[in-house]
């Protein structure tokens, strides 16, 4: 086999796994496999009614989480967490950044879905001088675990800690995965939000 023909074998081979690689991808974005590679249901759990899994799901929007669950006409419940929202130099830079999710609980299939974006808008000034920032991101949420703190001039005029935060969303995802699971319901992750609000 001369070289060209290696060649050409290797790029049709690379191109065929791209195809395929392209055809997965669109096929998890449409929803077929958001029912694969789900939490294990503890063996011999049965599935409790929904309503009762929407009540112990309800309770996790207390004071003592960060986030606010609330129940959603298009899902079952929407998730919101305020991460960080503050201004300093005298109101000219901010940074909000929201963690939201749309849950919705499946009572055909048992199972508990969950889609998740993150929406962060800054402004501020850099070394190339005054700029904004937005950014979004929509679908499943990994390895997101961050701290952030910022000292800086505050209103007084003076330096002080202007923010001091953490977020890891696996705080609130962990939660309703336990619920679901041991209630005998399968949780999911999905990268749509149609995947988790209710059929219209």
């Amino acid at each position: 086999m001369d070289s060209d023909t290696a060649i050409m074998i290797a790029g049709a081979g690379i191109g065929i796994l791209a195809a395929l690689i392209g055809v997965y991808v669109a096929l998890r974005a449409l929803g077929y496999f958001e029912y694969l590679g789900g939490s294990k249901i503890p063996p011999g759990k049965k599935p409790i009614p929904k309503k009762e899994l929407l009540a112990k799901l309800g309770v996790l929007s207390n004071p003592a989480n960060p986030f606010k669950i609330t129940p959603s006409q298009k899902s079952d419940f929407e998730i919101d967490w305020e991460i960080v929202n503050e201004k300093w130099l005298l109101g000219t830079s901010w940074l909000n950044k929201r963690y939201h999710a749309w849950l919705y609980a499946d009572d055909e299939r048992k199972t508990v879905r969950i889609c998740e974006m993150i929406s962060e808008r800054s402004a501020g000034f850099t070394g190339a001088g005054f700029g904004f920032h937005a950014y979004s991101f929509q679908g499943v949420q990994l390895f997101q675990k961050e701290r952030g703190v910022l000292w800086s001039i505050g209103k007084d005029r003076k330096l002080e800690k202007i923010y001091d935060y953490s977020f890891n969303p696996m705080d609130v995802k962990f939660l309703i995965k336990q619920i679901a699971n041991q209630n005998g319901w399968e949780y999911v992750q999905v990268v749509t939000p149609k995947h988790a609000q209710k059929k219209t």
